[in-house]
C-alpha cells in the first residue's frame, strides 16, 4: 500500500507542479496544491471512502517519516545552496540573523492573537495554553522551507538579497 500512496502523491506532485508552472507559478505552489487536493481537506471531504482506501489512518506514520526525510532532503538542498556572507560587506551573518528573528516572532505573535481570538469557536475543548502555543509556532516556523524553494525554484539563490533570505531561513 505505502508504493501506491507514494506513486500517487509522487503523481499528484509532478503533474500540479507542471500546471504551476504553466500558469506562472513556482513548482513547490503546485506541489502543496497536490497535498491539499490529496488530503482530508479536499478529496477527504468530496469522497472520503476513497481517501480512506487510498489514505488509511494506519498509514499516518509511514507518510509522516517519509515527509520528515523530505524535509531533510530539503533543508540540505537549501544549504548547498547558500554562500556564505561577504565578511567585506561587515554585515556577516548580522542580517540574516535579524530576519530570522523577526520572521518567527512575527508570525509567531500573529498566530497567538488568532489562538486567542478563535480558541473558543475553533478548540474550545482543549486546553488554552497548549492550543495558543501550537497556532503561534506553526504559523512562525511553516513558511520557512517554502520560500527557500522559491528562491532556489526562480534561480535566485545568487542574488545577494535572495542569499540573505536564504540565509535567514536556514537560521
Amino acid at each position: 500500500m505505502f508504493l501506491l500512496q507514494l506513486a500517487i502523491v509522487i503523481l499528484a506532485c509532478h503533474a500540479c507542479g507542471h500546471v504551476a508552472e504553466r500558469i506562472g507559478q513556482c513548482r513547490v505552489v503546485g506541489e502543496i496544491t497536490a497535498g491539499i487536493l490529496l488530503g482530508p481537506s479536499v478529496l477527504g471531504v468530496l469522497h472520503p471512502g476513497i481517501h480512506d482506501v487510498i489514505f488509511p489512518a494506519s498509514s499516518a506514520s509511514s507518510m509522516s517519516q517519509l515527509g520528515e526525510v523530505g524535509i531533510v532532503l530539503l533543508m540540505f538542498e537549501i544549504g548547498m545552496h547558500i554562500q556564505p556572507p561577504d565578511r567585506r560587506a561587515g554585515a556577516g551573518l548580522r542580517l540574516p540573523g535579524l530576519i530570522a528573528a523577526l520572521g518567527l516572532v512575527m508570525p509567531f505573535v500573529l498566530g497567538v492573537l488568532v489562538a486567542i481570538g478563535s480558541k473558543d469557536a475553533l478548540a474550545s475543548g482543549v486546553p488554552g495554553v497548549p492550543y495558543v502555543l501550537f497556532c503561534g509556532v506553526a504559523l512562525g516556523v511553516s513558511a520557512v522551507p517554502v520560500m527557500a524553494r522559491i528562491v532556489i525554484d526562480l534561480g535566485l539563490d545568487r542574488n545577494p538579497l535572495a542569499r540573505t533570505a536564504l540565509s535567514a531561513a536556514m537560521l
